[in-house]
């Protein structure tokens, strides 16, 4: 018959349905398990020294400040160096185009040598060290300076982290004690004692302290997050927690004595001091490099069949000569004036010379007589007034 079911199918979807019923007994039971095998992690506990700490090792801002430490005592080193001598080379009487039967490209070739070394007056590399070290000490009052005030920032966030935990500790107790103020009030309600509508606005004032305790909440992750910001660091906010004692300090001195402690230690004001001295440093260093150079100057040649060595020290100076003249009209009134700037600059160059020769020439064929002092004039139109 087509109504009834075999034996066999019978046994078949009794025995799907209890693997089905099981299976789903398994799963509900594994969820639970698989909750409880995954605790939440407890937060990392931070003291002051271990945020601190932090700080010096990832603030973005006081590293940098370490690295330009870290130039500036380049810099001094650098400083410190003398110059460095210059040589220079010259090809002279180079003829590749009248190549004849007679001589070759470099029949008249004259190659020369100069050798140069500028000798530095009046402590000029002296001056320069002592204005790097100078540098440098500013460069680490500096550093001490930002040290000092991102510890204060970083002190403020931590203070401020502990008073929003305290603020939301009282926020929750005092939402804990009206509860048991509502159970109280139920028990009355219960009793007769009060009505429905006393009951009513009492659990309405409920929402107030749960206000309180979300405020008190959103504090606390705010304050935790600008200490994070600070410390350059990627923790969530729920992985960590600050301990520390929020209370208040020993007793307080007088203002003067704040105040004398600040003079002796403010880094800020001990690099102020330190500037004016390394300007004074600069203004001397100024003078000196004012003064006239002088060099010393090693010249080599030679042609044919002769060598010349020369020994030179030379020394220049040039003075600017600002003049200006007017212009005026038939009317006899004062034209607007135009401004002619004219240098006049001189050269002196003293030479003690020392030459000598070989093969058939003579020492005065390598040695030149002394130059005259050389003065040139220039003239540069300036912008009319």
């Amino acid at each position: 018959m087509r109504g009834r079911l075999q034996p066999g199918w019978a046994v078949v979807l009794a025995l799907s349905a209890c693997v089905s019923l099981g299976g789903a007994q398994a799963v509900a039971q594994a969820a639970p398990s698989a909750n409880q095998s995954a605790p939440k992690a407890a937060p990392q506990l931070w003291t002051w020294e271990q945020v601190k700490e932090r700080l010096e090792l990832n603030n973005p801002t006081l590293l940098a400040g370490k690295l330009n430490i870290s130039e500036l005592q380049a810099d001094q080193i650098t400083a410190h160096l003398r110059p460095n001598p210059n040589l220079g080379l010259l090809s002279d009487q180079i003829d590749p185009f009248n190549v004849g039967p007679g001589h070759g490209p470099f029949a008249y070739w004259l190659p020369s040598a100069t050798l140069s070394y500028l000798i530095e007056r009046r402590n000029k590399r002296g001056l320069r060290t002592e204005s790097a070290k100078k540098e440098t000490a500013i460069g680490i009052s500096q550093q001490d300076d930002l040290e000092r005030g991102l510890l204060f920032n970083l002190r403020s966030a931590f203070v401020q982290t502990l008073q929003a935990k305290a603020v939301l500790q009282v926020s929750q107790d005092n939402l804990d004690y009206y509860d048991h103020v509502l159970k109280i009030s139920s028990d009355r309600y219960d009793a007769g004692d009060i009505a429905q509508i006393d009951l009513d606005r009492l659990q309405l004032q409920r929402v107030q302290y749960e206000s309180d305790v979300q405020s008190a909440m959103v504090n606390l992750r705010t304050a935790k997050i600008q200490m994070l910001m600070l410390l350059n660091d990627r923790t969530p906010v729920d992985q960590f927690d600050l301990v520390g004692v929020f209370d208040s300090g020993g007793p307080v001195d007088a203002l003067d004595t704040y105040r004398q402690i600040a003079l002796d230690n403010r880094p800020d004001l001990k690099a102020a001091t330190q500037t004016v001295d390394k300007a004074q440093t600069d203004y001397k260093l100024a003078v000196a490099n004012g003064s006239t150079p002088m060099s010393y100057i090693r010249r080599f040649s030679t042609s044919e069949s002769t060598f010349c060595a020369a020994a030179s020290f030379e020394t220049s100076r040039s003075s600017p000569l600002y003049l200006k003249s007017f212009a005026s009209n038939g009317g006899g009134l004062d034209a607007p004036s135009s401004a002619w700037i004219v240098q006049y600059s001189t050269g002196t160059n003293a030479r003690i010379s020392s030459s000598r020769s070989t093969m058939r020439r003579s020492a005065t064929v390598c040695t030149r007589p002394a130059e005259s002092p050389r003065r040139t004039l220039s003239q540069r139109i300036g912008e009319t007034l």
